[in-house]
């Protein structure tokens, strides 16, 4: 009878973890994917409340407030946002605007200039004036470039109206021409009124640069909150997971199989959702602003990942053929997990009862030579391979890969949380570069990392 009552109350706790388990679940996928302005957090018995509405609420708010034009676009010139001040001033809906070429908008004889402005902006930002040309309305504008590298994919823009400028000066021009014709009276008061013109210009300058440093500042709060809501999340779950140990260690000898298997399921879980926040810290951790690049000998970057997986390696029979490597002006720690997570990617997902056999290499290319759709910023890249003889994906997944949580197979097939990959590509944006993935299903899959020559010293010929 004693015994029933412990296992009645030792299954009613469980159902209360399970419970608060699949609760923390839905808290961390609100968190992925932005469905969430607020949440609370319990911390030493205490509710904490970490709220977006600082950060990426204010951030809204304020770009759709503006009274310029914003605009986010991929590397390719696709618009992937666009505020309602740039929809007013082409009259366009929201709907035709996204996903349209930025470049089809411009004034034909404006477009070589834009693209070097656009080319310029992957170094960091670039300013200028255009004309953007839509159903045969000419808008002059001044655009403002800034690259949202390393944090986030993309370029920023800022777009001014310039058409009422542009009158100004027309009217400037015909002033000129009849000054001689005006009394001095009148002469005064055209100038004073072109003087308070140009002075709201000016302060309209800077209110635009005034703004840019807000949405610079905004991304930076949005970096940090992802690092702050999963280190919080770290503690409740050894909690909870050190008291179905606890239970487990006292009680688990007179547990049915069902309960233990229910344990095993609780134990399982957390221990996924440890490795999903170890990989969401790791992720969000990854600044090029904190150490300096140094000249560093790729060859020894691969000695060194050898030696960190050398049980795997012997475990599971892996050959590694690796080339000569240049030496590459780079911050070595990020390259080694680089190329620790590129190996045991193809170690994972190797063929059945087929030795992984893994081949590093490494060419000079032309940027004409390379097939991307990135637009390039340099002349000739690096470009250092990592191919397998692994169960290889279907080349339709070669982007879906490279996002952040994304997997191509169930976890009880192959484990882990799909960020490894995504880690490997913040690293190598925050090198100025970027990276490919070609797969074959059941012949194998191909990485290829590409960084700018210009950044690499004492090549090897």
């Amino acid at each position: 009878m004693v015994s029933e009552i412990k296992e009645s109350t030792l299954l009613q706790e469980n159902q209360a973890l399970r419970e608060q388990l699949e609760e923390y679940k839905e808290l961390i996928e609100s968190i992925r994917t932005g469905q969430v302005d607020a949440l609370a957090i319990s911390k030493n018995g205490q509710p904490n409340i970490l709220t977006l509405e600082s950060t990426d609420f204010i951030y809204r708010v304020l770009v759709e407030s503006m009274a310029e034009s914003a605009l986010n676009i991929t590397e390719t010139g696709l618009i992937l946002y666009a505020n309602t001040a740039f929809e007013n001033l082409l009259g366009m809906s929201n709907a035709s605007v996204i996903g349209y070429d930025l470049e089809s908008l411009i004034d034909p004889l404006f477009r070589e200039s834009f693209k070097k402005l656009f080319k310029a902006a992957f170094s960091g930002t670039s300013k200028g004036e255009t004309i953007l040309l839509y159903e045969g309305r000419r808008i002059p504008v001044y655009v403002s470039f800034s690259s949202l590298f390393p944090r986030f994919s993309g370029i920023g823009i800022i777009i001014t109206d310039l058409s009422e400028k542009k009158n100004q000066e027309k009217i400037l021009t015909s002033y000129k021409d009849r000054l001689s014709e005006k009394e001095e009276e009148l002469i005064l008061a055209e100038v004073s009124h072109l003087r308070k013109a140009k002075e709201k210009l000016e302060e309209h300058a800077k209110n635009i640069e005034a703004k840019n440093n807000e949405l610079v500042n905004t991304n930076i709060e949005l970096s940090s909150f992802t690092y702050i809501a999963s280190h919080d999340l770290k503690e409740p779950l050894r909690k909870i997971r050190m008291l179905s140990e606890y239970i487990l260690e006292k009680q688990g000898k007179d547990f049915s199989p069902e309960v233990l298997r229910h344990f095993s399921s609780i134990t399982s879980a957390i221990g996924y959702m440890q490795e999903l926040i170890a990989g969401l810290l790791s992720y969000s951790s990854i600044n090029n602003n904190q150490l300096k690049l140094v000249d560093t000998d790729l060859n020894e970057i691969i000695k060194e990942v050898k030696s960190n997986l050398e049980a795997v390696i012997a475990e599971r029979g892996v050959k590694i053929e690796s080339g000569e490597l240049p030496v590459l002006k780079i911050i070595s720690i990020p390259f080694i997990q680089l190329f620790s997570n590129l190996i045991s990617n193809a170690v994972k997902y190797s063929r059945k009862d087929v030795p992984p056999v893994i081949a590093i290499s490494a060419k000079k290319m032309q940027s004409d030579e390379i097939e991307t759709e990135i637009l390039l910023s340099a002349d000739s890249y690096w470009a250092i391979t990592v191919q397998d003889n692994g169960i290889g994906f279907e080349q339709k997944y070669q982007h879906k890969i490279f996002e952040l949580f994304q997997r191509l197979h169930e976890k009880d097939v192959f484990s882990g949380t799909g960020i490894g990959l995504a880690i490997c590509n913040k690293i190598v944006q925050n090198h100025n570069g970027f990276i490919t993935a070609f797969g074959e299903p059941g012949v194998g899959a191909r990485f290829t990392v590409y960084l700018p020559v210009e950044e690499i010293k004492n090549l090897p010929e």
